[in-house]
């Protein structure tokens, strides 16, 4: 083999190669983007599930053609009471409890090959939400702010009621886990303060006098 490109010109040597780089780009043509978020380094958000009314952003973008100018398609969407999002042709694509990537690889096989050969998707979380309830005085779904922690989110309800058990704070996480928080020691020692991620829900429950 190696004798027979030898015995090319050169001008066929610099074709062969630049054949071969361009083929070699087309493995990764036709898989939905952002396919390995979940990897080591890829972002945190990607791995929590969308919950009803969270927003989110869906670019889809063809393949390159030849002489032909390709553009992305941009939709937003909101996560609908029956748990899905309006994606183009698609108004009802599930996305509650899925992650970002999840509802990217069904928005792709939706979309290829009945409608594009191949396509890249990504799907990015638009407006994300965390929840406190119980006895708080203002309990609701909160815009996410990066920094919170459960003492932050309390404030961010407006504090207490009269009646709150402060010493046993229930964090759900959205994967189900649950930690207990004692707000009192919380606010003393930082350390002990759990951070809240989105779809995280706080309860509050009630002290029995």
């Amino acid at each position: 083999m190696m004798s027979m490109i030898k015995a090319l010109p050169r001008f066929a040597i610099t074709a062969l190669f630049a054949a071969s780089m361009i083929f070699a780009g087309c493995d990764t043509i036709g898989q939905p983007a952002g396919a390995k978020a979940g990897e080591k380094g890829g972002p945190s958000a990607d791995r929590i599930p969308l919950r009803i009314g969270d927003g989110v952003k869906v670019t889809l973008v063809p393949p390159t053609r030849p002489g032909v100018l390709t553009q992305a398609e941009e939709y937003k969407s909101t996560v609908t009471e029956s748990g899905t999002i309006a994606v183009g042709v698609f108004p009802s694509i599930p996305a509650a409890g899925k992650t970002c990537n999840e509802v990217q690889q069904i928005i792709y096989t939706n979309y290829v090959p009945a409608y594009y050969k191949s396509l890249s998707v990504t799907v990015v979380s638009d407006t994300r939400f965390f929840y406190v309830d119980g006895e708080v005085i203002k309990g609701d779904r909160h815009e996410y702010i990066d920094g919170l922690t459960v003492t932050r989110a309390i404030s961010a309800s407006q504090g207490f009621t009269e009646y709150a058990n402060r010493k046993k704070i229930k964090l759900i996480r959205s994967n189900g886990k649950i930690e207990t928080v004692n707000w009192n020691v919380a606010i003393e020692h930082p350390e002990k303060d759990p951070a809240v991620y989105p779809g995280d829900h706080i309860q509050v429950p009630r002290r029995w006098l």
